[in-house]
């Protein structure tokens, strides 16, 4: 049994959006063999894990608990410029501004580290691998380091650059490709969605390190599937996933403005349905305003919402990594209609699994002849399900993780 130290710089917990579940589950069918530390803003209050006997081998440390990291420097000058002092000093850098979260961090992981020898740090994005590695280095210099890749962020961060024609994102995108083509030097290997994941991180590496793919899953054995469901709510469509987030923000309105109105036009009946975490409601205000449109927001669990929906709907323009929303979708028995770039790194079958439009007229007519094709929504219900539970499943997924972890640990 091996100790893990899993650093999670965002919460988790509830499990609602892609990583926050795949976080979620990753530490769960990693404690079925290890015990694994978790480093996170997350609160006690708010965590929970639902098994009893894997939550034993979970320890949280919360941050929220935690005072940030103060030297002397903070008696002569101001937190300001006494955190950036202070910063720079534990990182050992010339130069750079203080990052609250690594100093409120510091006290407790440098007293865990003191304390505990570990065998894997798995670190959940760039920025966690970016402020931890080396002083964690430091600590434990034999210590393995597995980088978890949600998506190829420099990919991520150059399309939403130009989409929004920000230079903000040009320079994460920038940053973004550094540590990328730098993990040859910072880990022992790394963890993605998908095979044209792997294939991108290991192409910016001169094929110097090793990717493994562990892919977003379901937990579709508590998952009711009712074959039956489209006669119960037939012109309910449904759009599942954060409203800040640009891709999902840039996908759902050029549905709006190019799909919708074709839909509306045919189907006079149709509604849609909006489930996602928002802040900006100005973006989105003529959704808003629309009898045709139920703007649910953020919710503490989706599945209600997906049992009264009948085709999910992910017209993503923009984005890396796969989609769990469309896994979620297929597993509850809701054919999906997606975009190219939506379905990526799936596999599933255009027209079989999945309904793959890139244009809005074809967007457009894959839902209405699914919503009015009794014979191929439901089989196309059917065999979407099936995929994911011979493909998806966690406990499937569970067991690819532990073989990982442990040919890391006899490497």
């Amino acid at each position: 049994m091996a100790n893990i130290l899993s650093i999670i710089p965002y919460s988790f917990y509830p499990r609602i959006g892609g990583g926050a579940l795949r976080c979620f589950h990753i530490l769960k069918e990693m404690a079925r063999d290890h015990v694994v530390y978790v480093l996170s803003p997350q609160t006690f209050s708010e965590f929970n894990i639902d098994d009893d006997t894997i939550s034993k081998n979970i320890h949280l440390l919360s941050i929220d608990q935690h005072s940030k990291f103060k030297s002397y420097i903070n008696s002569l000058l101001p937190d300001k410029y006494a955190d950036a002092i202070n910063y720079r000093f534990l990182q050992r850098k010339l130069s750079g501004s203080a990052n609250l979260f690594y100093l409120k961090s510091y006290t407790a992981l440098s007293s865990l580290l003191t304390e505990i020898k570990f065998d894997i740090i798995i670190y959940e994005n760039l920025e966690a691998l970016s402020y931890f590695r080396d002083t964690i280095s430091r600590f434990q210099p034999n210590v393995k380091h597995l980088y978890d890749a949600h998506n190829v962020d420099s990919e991520l961060w150059e399309q939403q650059a130009i989409a929004t024609g920000e230079n903000k994102y040009k320079i994460y995108s920038k940053n973004a490709y550094q540590l990328e083509k730098a993990l040859t030097e910072n880990v022992n290997f790394f963890f993605c969605c998908s095979e044209e994941d792997k294939i991108k991180i290991e192409r910016l590496n001169n094929f110097r390190i090793r990717g493994r793919i562990i892919p977003n899953g379901v937990d579709t054995i508590g998952k009711k599937y009712d074959p039956f469901k489209k006669e119960k709510i037939k012109y309910n469509i449904i759009f599942c996933g954060s409203l800040d987030y640009l891709p999902n923000k840039e996908g759902l309105l050029w549905f709006y403005k190019n799909v919708f109105p074709i839909l509306i036009h045919n189907l006079k009946s149709l509604k849609l349905t909006i489930v996602g975490n928002i802040s900006n409601y100005q973006s989105y205000k003529n959704l808003l305003n629309d009898p045709a449109i139920d703007f649910v927001g953020r919710v503490e669990a989706v599945e209600p919402y997906y049992n009264n929906a009948s085709i999910a709907i992910v017209p993503l323009l923009s984005g890396s990594g796969t989609r769990l929303k469309i896994l979620e979708a297929m597993s509850l028995g809701n054919p999906v209609v997606s975009t190219t770039i939506g379905a990526e790194g799936l596999g599933a079958v255009n027209r079989t699994h999945i309904f793959i439009e890139d244009k809005a007229e074809g967007f457009a007519s894959a839902i209405q002849h699914l919503l009015e094709n009794d014979i191929l929504f439901k089989e196309t219900s059917m065999l979407a399900r099936k995929y994911v539970e011979d493909n998806f499943e966690w406990s499937l997924i569970g067991n690819k993780i532990r073989i990982e972890l442990n040919n890391l640990l006899d490497a």
